[in-house]
């Protein structure tokens, strides 16, 4: 695997902060070391591991912007999932694997070498003891939680990685990094006794309806918005599917949201209910950033399928639309 060769093209639209989904980009925190920090959200199998800062700066190899990550919040991601990994500073080391997973490793590359990484590089080896199987940049600059100094990593050059020779899945949309492991759906089934109590679920999910003011979302949709109390939201219906966007009224850019998954559904099908779904994009941010929490659920007769996925709503889409 030669990194060295990825074209700028695709390094610039990793380093992309404004994301179809979400109304706003990133807030920006403070500078540290002469580069901007954002706040990220690293999520394994759904669930949040950790919260760093990343970084936006240049990839001194395209002259685009992309996104870095502290090397330390990668490695404990991944030893959540089931890999030990060393590192020294210049090489990162994949020691150990999760069990019963299938790879595609590449054992050594002779354009990673020289063994020792070049100034402003890094190595990574997926077989411990094994020659370096391929170069990419790195930067050192102050992490804000711990106050020293660390290796930031391209979440480009990761991503690629992780989903080429360990099969597995990942998303990034300027916050949220989602991370799969092999063999993990994000699709939960449960069956009740009767489908009656099915659809009290998906009700229950779905919550009382409000009234509220109408409000074109584009394509033919309107949604009521209703306020109140510090707390709002936009809900609609699109044939058997309910569809709420919750928020809180300091968010902004809460509306293009609720336009951007109207767009997304006008050119995608999700799964047909029997008879009732739901979706329901939840805030989880008091300050003007929304950032979203989305839960997709659907009957089908005595059973209930759910998804509940952290970021971008329309990549939650998506994971139901091509899980069907």
């Amino acid at each position: 695997m030669k990194f060295n060769k990825f074209g700028a093209a695709g390094l610039a639209l990793a380093g992309m902060t404004s994301v179809a989904g979400l109304g706003t980009a990133p807030v920006m925190a403070a500078t540290q070391s002469g580069y901007t920090m954002v706040a990220t959200h690293i999520h394994l199998n759904g669930q949040t591991v950790s919260n760093p800062q990343h970084v936006v700066a240049k990839d001194p190899w395209s002259g685009a912007n992309t996104t870095w990550v502290p090397i330390y919040y990668l490695q404990q991601a991944l030893k959540q999932v089931g890999f030990q990994t060393t590192w020294n500073g210049t090489d990162l080391v994949f020691a150990k694997y999760p069990a019963n997973w299938k790879f595609d490793v590449a054992l050594g590359n002779p354009e990673a070498n020289p063994i020792v990484a070049p100034a402003g590089q890094m190595q990574i080896s997926l077989v411990a003891g094994g020659p370096p199987s391929m170069n990419l940049p790195k930067l050192v600059a102050k992490d804000p939680a711990s106050g020293v100094n660390t290796t930031y990593v391209p979440i480009y050059y990761v991503d690629s990685v992780l989903t080429h020779d360990f099969g597995m899945g990942t998303t990034w949309d300027g916050v949220n990094w989602n991370l799969t492991g092999q063999g993990y759906s994000p699709i939960s089934t449960k069956s009740y006794a009767t489908a009656a109590e099915a659809a009290n679920q998906i009700a229950s999910i779905q919550g009382g309806a409000l009234s509220g003011a109408p409000v074109d979302l584009g394509y033919g949709i309107t949604a009521m918005e209703s306020a109140g109390m510090g707390h709002a939201r936009y809900e609609w219906q699109e044939g058997n599917w309910a569809i709420e966007v919750r928020y809180y009224t300091m968010n902004t850019g809460v509306k293009q949201v609720a336009e951007n998954i109207v767009a997304y559904l006008h050119t995608h099908m999700l799964p047909a209910p029997n008879n009732h779904g739901v979706i329901i994009v939840n805030s989880t941010d008091t300050s003007t950033t929304f950032h979203p929490q989305t839960t997709i659920a659907w009957q089908e007769g005595i059973k209930v399928n759910e998804l509940q996925q952290s970021g971008n709503p329309i990549q939650a889409l998506e994971t139901v639309v091509n899980n069907q």
